[in-house]
């Protein structure tokens, strides 16, 4: 008889996906670097706890389901914790609602994923759109504009959360997003 296989951390049950391939559901991964995985020198670096909560449908669609969520920052890498310790996922799958923060004094209030669709080399994530919130784990940063996506990185790491910006100019950003997690594998 087999050993017995350490459970799935999912809320939710899952369809899981192959080793290393991206459920493309509005994500495409680009390879991470390990900057990408630490908070700026200078910057706040105190991990954010996520809070349970259920999220309830529409009629006719289902009920409910758990999630896990976290109010992120604006201002700096959010590095997420649940139940104390480093959210780690090699899979992962997230939404983000509540979305409002500005670039910097003098900038309009985003209220969406991806507030400006073009691009600019010098900011931290060069393949995601200036200002688009970025997940970053499993070896990967992930594209893509929808608020709600699933991915499967090469590795389990831990999860960070970013907006994309200037890497000198987060310190002048405002604001919070949701960012919420139904699943999540190692």
């Amino acid at each position: 008889m087999a050993a017995a296989q350490a459970p799935n951390k999912t809320l939710e049950a899952m369809v899981p996906t192959p080793y290393g391939a991206s459920q493309m559901i509005g994500a495409a991964p680009r390879p991470a670097e390990d900057t990408m995985l630490r908070a700026l020198e200078g910057t706040d670096a105190q991990p954010i706890e996520g809070v349970e909560k259920d999220i309830t449908f529409a009629q006719g669609a289902r009920q409910s389901i758990s999630s896990i969520s976290w109010t992120c920052r604006t201002n700096g890498g959010n590095r997420l914790f649940y139940a104390g310790a480093p959210l780690v996922a090699r899979y992962l799958a997230w939404s983000v609602p509540n979305i409002s923060w500005q670039a910097g004094l003098g900038w309009p209030i985003f209220t969406n994923y991806c507030p400006v669709s073009d691009y600019d080399f010098r900011f931290k994530f060069r393949d995601a759109f200036r200002f688009q919130i970025v997940p970053v784990f499993g070896g990967f940063y992930w594209l893509g504009c929808g608020p709600s996506a699933s991915g499967t990185g090469t590795g389990a790491t831990e999860v960070w959360v970013w907006v994309n910006d200037f890497p000198d100019l987060y310190g002048d950003n405002a604001g919070t997003f949701e960012f919420r997690v139904t699943g999540w594998s190692t």
